[in-house]
């Protein structure tokens, strides 16, 4: 049952809310967390009663790991770090097996003359995010910055329905703070939650799958082996920046704002990154908390534990943290390719800014305008590979973006695309972002931002609700012709 349905909408959503909020009118906020975390158990079983059965148990392992290491840590360490690594298996070997038994087992038989069958395998919506956020909460743990470790607090943490299924990644640390401190939420915070949710829904059936109905045609005549020249290559890549920005940024200021009527705030995940100065600035402002996650649990340590690379270090630890993420994406080579051409484009900027340092000040780049245009077209170039079915088919398409398959349009949709992708860019590089048209800070954020209000501001206001209201009408009006969230699939 997707956000963008009517049995999300008209009928989950009012459901977990009423009783949620009738809890806490009844002062049992206990028993209110109690009734999400099953509500949110229950949303994740419309999809396959399976998931319960794989996700339940790995979140009774973490807690006894957790506590495990707690109680052995002043006195064992070496137990303690032997627990960790236990449960760093666990939840690394459910997913691996999970996600990428298929992937292993293809690749080994085209390499050897080995037959291995291998049964199905449930690949539970999520699990992804799930792994991420429980790997930070041992890892956490083990260095003795959690101090709760209540069960039913973090059973809600790891399945609160709106982050369970495409993020944001969240740390335990923000969420069960709030958590363990559940009340009414105010009624400003439940109108911007009900109109972060609606921009959101927007975001998603108004706009990425609209500019969807353009890039799809296109990836799928390239797969089929029609070249596509420069105008149907660049619509179709373009198109698809758009749609994925659209879409998983629709989902994220839905997630936002479902959480935000139970007076709950996740982290931001998105900061105008069609805008970054550089591809380092990019990284901080695309899914922001995948980031976040990768540098403060992967890349850091890494580039600790390789320091006798020398200078080497953070060049290959970039590498090998973006391989990594692009594999996170799904078993796909082409995801592999996307998280190498990413991690490249991050040493050339590392080596860029150590050959430049002292030369020019960091300002005055961030000023040019060729570093934004280098960035985006960079990114954009990328998306090839994330969005192609097949290695051969993201070269087809690189290949008549750079003018080798003739200029002028031959394919019905390359005008189209060109159109509904800049139509739809036009947004992300200079409208405001929905976090700032409502104010919204999240739990990551130590003091509030200092950036100039946007044109267009929201206030709890008749005038706003109207708005608010005909687009959420609309929106719902066109429920039927949604597609899949694109972060499902990861």
């Amino acid at each position: 049952m997707p956000f963008h349905s009517y049995g999300f909408i008209l009928l989950f959503l009012p459901l977990a809310l009423a009783g949620f909020h009738l809890l806490l009118r009844l002062r049992a906020p206990r028993a209110a967390l109690g009734f999400v975390t099953l509500a949110s158990l229950a949303l994740y079983a419309t999809w396959d009663v399976r998931y319960v059965a794989l996700v339940v148990p790995l979140i009774l392992a973490d807690l006894a790991v957790a506590h495990g290491m707690r109680a052995s840590a002043a006195r064992h360490p070496g137990i303690a770090r032997g627990l960790l690594m236990t449960g760093l298996a666990i939840n690394l070997g459910a997913l691996a097996y999970c996600k990428y038994a298929g992937f292993f087992v293809e690749n080994l038989e085209r390499l050897t003359d080995f037959d291995v069958i291998l049964h199905t395998v449930v690949l539970p919506i999520g699990i992804s995010f799930l792994t991420f956020q429980k790997i930070a909460f041992l890892v956490d743990v083990y260095r003795g910055d959690v101090e709760d470790l209540d069960w039913l607090r973090y059973a809600g943490f790891v399945l609160f329905f709106p982050k369970l299924l495409s993020g944001p990644i969240a740390y335990h640390g923000e969420l069960a703070p709030q958590l363990a401190t559940l009340a009414q939420p105010a009624a400003r915070n439940v109108t911007a939650g009900i109109t972060l949710f609606t921009f959101g829904l927007a975001k998603k059936v108004l706009v990425a799958d609209w500019v969807a109905g353009y890039a799809s045609p296109l990836f799928d005549a390239a797969a089929q082996g029609a070249p596509l020249d420069l105008a149907a290559s660049w619509g179709a890549v373009l198109s698809y920046g758009a749609e994925i920005y659209f879409d998983f940024s629709g989902y994220t200021d839905m997630a936002l704002g479902a959480a935000l009527l139970f007076g709950i705030r996740l982290p931001v995940n998105f900061d105008a990154p069609y805008r970054a100065s550089d591809i380092a600035d990019f990284w901080r402002r695309w899914h922001m908390t995948l980031s976040r996650f990768l540098r403060e649990y992967l890349f850091v340590p890494l580039s600790f534990g390789t320091h006798w690379l020398g200078a080497a270090s953070i060049p290959f630890s970039l590498l090998v943290t973006m391989l990594i993420c692009g594999l996170w994406h799904g078993p796909r080579w082409t995801f592999v390719i996307w998280g190498a051409l990413h991690g490249a484009y991050l040493v050339v900027h590392y080596v860029w800014n150590r050959s430049r340092r002292g030369v020019r000040r960091e300002a005055d780049v961030a000023r040019s305008p060729f570093g934004p245009v280098l960035t985006f077209v960079a990114v954009t170039a990328a998306w090839a590979f994330f969005r192609a079915a097949d290695v051969p088919t993201a070269l087809a398409i690189l290949k008549g973006m750079a003018g080798l398959n003739g200029v002028a349009g031959s394919l019905t949709h390359s005008d189209g695309a060109l159109f509904a992708a800049f139509g739809a860019l036009l947004l992300a590089w200079f409208g405001p972002t929905t976090q700032r048209i409502v104010s919204y800070e999240g739990p990551e954020q130590s003091r509030p931002s200092a950036k100039a209000r946007p044109w267009i501001a929201w206030t709890p206001s008749p005038a706003w609700a109207i708005s608010v209201g005909c687009l959420f009408a609309v929106c719902v009006m066109r429920l039927s012709r949604v597609t899949e969230f694109i972060y499902f699939r990861f």
